[in-house]
């Protein structure tokens, strides 16, 4: 009887700890959102790789599975309109890989940087690379982060009109682009470091102007100096002639009564 309540209460204690640990991991995929919902993370993975799924479905134009070079140029070059990065923007899509598959193009978005950014770094994003910095409140309201950049990138549920705001058709297509451009491409230079380096050029222009005002007030500080040397040495000159003058007239009256009869 002893060795049955032994083996309940072993029973008993494996059993939490299971369920322990299947809680812990699957908080690990739970979040609230700002309005007090529960968010799902696993839900949101699958519809961030359909989304996605799409993305290589824009591209992959023959419906085989797989975007070629011609794909990804043709993409490039007409929709981007970004024929002088072209070589860089499809040597960084394609790798060594001829072919990219859903699940490749998966795998390379959801292991980069841009897809852990937080909202800060998309705003900066937003203002530095798309300059769209007027909608820079709506993106900071509704914590648009790096994952969620490929549904602006494919508008999904409308999300740039009914959750951002964006009214116009111009600044919903240059978004939607340039979404899709990070997502594909990623960033040629992180905008955090693009800012740096304008902090960079602000301070060595400061510097240039003042060197150049230092300069200026010491050329200024020169020409004064020399138009004063100037004036002494002419005012020196004229003393000079006076005196010539003045000593050529003694010597003339003296040579005068010298000659004149006694």
């Amino acid at each position: 009887m002893a060795m049955c309540w032994r083996e309940a209460v072993l029973y008993l204690f494996l059993s939490a700890a299971v369920w322990l640990t299947t809680q812990s991991a699957a908080g690990d995929d739970v979040s609230i959102s700002s309005d007090g919902q529960v968010i799902d993370q696993r839900e949101n993975r699958d519809s961030d790789y359909e989304v996605v799924k799409k993305i290589h479905m824009h591209l992959d134009d023959d419906r085989d599975g797989t975007v070629e070079l011609k794909e990804s140029t043709d993409f490039i070059k007409d929709e981007l309109g970004q024929a002088a990065l072209m070589t860089a923007k499809r040597d960084r899509f394609h790798q060594r890989d001829m072919g990219v598959t859903v699940k490749e193009l998966w795998s390379t978005w959801s292991h980069s940087s841009v897809y852990n950014w937080t909202t800060d770094e998309v705003v900066i994003w937003l203002t530095d690379v798309v300059n769209l910095g007027k909608y820079e409140a709506q993106f900071r309201k509704e914590e648009i982060n790096g994952s969620m950049l490929p549904r602006v990138a494919m508008n999904v549920n409308s999300i740039l009109q009914k959750r951002l705001g964006i009214n116009s058709d111009r600044d919903r297509k240059k978004l939607q682009l340039r979404a899709m451009d990070l997502v594909l491409f990623g960033p040629i230079a992180l905008p955090g470091r693009n800012r740096l380096f304008d902090y960079f050029l602000l301070t060595l222009t400061i510097s240039c102007a003042l060197g150049l005002w230092w300069s200026l007030k010491q050329k200024k500080q020169a020409e004064k100096r020399v138009s004063t040397l100037l004036w002494n040495l002419n005012s020196a000159e004229e003393c000079l002639q006076q005196l010539q003058s003045s000593m050529y007239s003694d010597v003339d009256l003296g040579q005068s009564r010298e000659e004149s009869p006694v």
